[in-house]
């Protein structure tokens, strides 16, 4: 090949780039946009009618992806915030921005509602009928409810054997061989 072919191919091929870059600016530019006429649209119908008329009206748009529109015209602002250039962004891109971005949230809201596990109340007690000492292991019905939520068991649990071997060094109850955890 001769220079001024390269030199040629060289051009062609920075315009082709180029273009590529404002298409892909198009394309998240026009996903902000569509997300918005759909929240609009959405918000002027009743409960479970978007759908329905999404479909009756011949709106060839999958309602996963009307989905994924709405959250990315939602999260604008935080995609405008987190992006250099947008016409280096994708679609797909952006999503997963949203996507740690609220992981991150609920990771924090976990955090800021974790079991406080002084509450864990012990009882212990000898079984007249089954001739047995037991031990009652119990939250506040609302902190249990909140850690099953967080499906925190598993942290409950641990914590739970850790009392468990703190009362295992009592003399009373030497033997918690037979012990189970619910």
């Amino acid at each position: 090949m001769e220079r001024i072919e390269i030199q040629q191919l060289v051009v062609e091929l920075e315009e082709i780039l180029n273009q590529e870059s404002i298409l892909e600016q198009n394309k998240l530019e026009l996903a902000f946009k569509q997300g918005e006429i759909l929240e609009k649209l959405k918000a002027s119908l009743p409960h479970g009618h978007f759908i329905p008329f999404l479909e009756k009206n011949k709106i060839h748009i999958y309602p996963r992806k009307a989905q994924r529109m709405m959250k990315l015209k939602a999260n604008e602002e935080l995609i405008r915030s987190k992006a250099t250039n947008l016409s280096e962004m994708s679609v797909d891109k952006a999503l997963k921005i949203i996507t740690k971005e609220e992981k991150s949230k609920e990771v924090k809201k976990v955090e800021k509602q974790i079991i406080n596990l002084h509450e864990l109340k012990i009882k212990c007690g000898f079984n007249k009928v089954s001739q047995q000492y037991e031990i009652l292991l119990c939250f506040d019905s609302d902190e249990l409810m909140m850690a099953q939520q967080q499906n925190n068991i598993s942290f409950i649990t641990d914590a739970i054997k850790s009392r468990l071997k703190e009362f295992s060094e009592t003399p009373c109850l030497m033997d918690l061989s037979t012990i189970s955890i619910n």
